[in-house]
């Protein structure tokens, strides 16, 4: 049995080639495709009692911050995200309403990075 010293490292055949703006590699993985039958499963989840989702995308590939950082195309791992932000050049907006179609939100919960999100909107209902 074969074991990756590196998993999502540069050999690691199911991660692709990823750097910040200064250069530094960004460690990621794509994962296996989900059964179709999950995928539905999960897609009924996710869009029960939401009449107005609009479904974008239905891949097990990536997450959250490949999505942000990769355009869905790999998985990242939350402790890659200081080091983008930083290094791409990212900055706070420290007022909601200074926030712009584009911009990511970064959640936290206990301290760690638990979420990625690109905002699409920032209209006040």
């Amino acid at each position: 049995m074969a074991f990756l010293i590196n998993p999502g490292g540069e050999d690691d055949k199911h991660s692709i080639g990823l750097a910040t703006c200064e250069g530094n590699p960004i460690r990621n993985w794509q994962k296996g495709q989900r059964a179709p039958e999950a995928m539905q499963a999960a897609l009924g989840i996710v869009m029960d009692g939401h009449d107005g989702r609009i479904l974008r995308s239905l891949a097990s590939t990536y997450n959250c911050i490949g999505m942000a950082f990769a355009n869905r195309r790999t998985c990242i791992e939350p402790d890659q995200v200081p080091m983008i932000l930083k290094e791409d050049g990212f900055i706070e907006v420290s007022q909601a309403a200074a926030v712009v179609t584009g911009d990511l939100v970064v959640y936290e919960l206990d301290g760690d990075i638990s979420h990625v999100a690109v905002v699409v909107s920032n209209e006040r209902s």
